[in-house]
């Protein structure tokens, strides 16, 4: 990989060219859910979660569900189930690791963003909720700063799937 070489930024100015970042990529919306040139979906730290890719969020879903561990209770399980019906999303292209540390700024311009391995086809929410597994600093107090919209419902989904799936 050759080194891209950037310019040092306030926080203010790297929250908002993530902003910008953000907004290009979810402009590119796609028909499935999976990584680049149509391979498996892979959820990050749950690396062992992973398939596709998926002709639908439905199908996504179940492969998210799947991955609970054996003594999860029934009702969780039921619970799960009912919190991942909502498959309305759009599919939108995603970076998958967005952070600071991977979007490169040279005289005021993008001049490159690092770090592809996790991009992909997602439901639009997936970048927010990457976002938020990310242990960056003060990173997540400019969620609202990056991201215009807010997916808190999905978040707390993502929360509770990591607690009842392996790792």
């Amino acid at each position: 990989m050759k080194m891209i070489e950037g310019d040092r930024l306030s926080k203010d100015e790297k929250y908002s060219y993530a902003r910008e970042v953000v907004n290009q990529l979810r402009s590119l919306e796609g028909n499935c859910i999976g990584s680049l040139e149509r391979q498996p979906a892979v959820d990050v730290p749950r690396d062992g979660n992973r398939g596709g890719p998926f002709p639908s969020e439905a199908e996504f879903n179940e492969v998210l569900r799947s991955n609970t561990i054996s003594t999860t209770p029934p009702i969780y399980r039921m619970m799960l189930e009912g919190l991942l019906s909502n498959t309305a999303h759009k599919i939108v292209f995603t970076h998958g690791d967005l952070s600071p540390t991977t979007i490169i700024v040279k005289e005021g311009r993008i001049a490159g963003i690092v770090d592809w391995e996790y991009a992909g086809w997602y439901p639009e929410y997936w970048e927010f909720v990457q976002f938020f597994r990310a242990l960056y600093d003060d990173y997540r107090d400019y969620a609202h700063v990056i991201f215009e919209t807010l997916y808190p419902a999905e978040l707390m989904i993502d929360h509770f799937v990591g607690h009842l799936t392996r790792h």
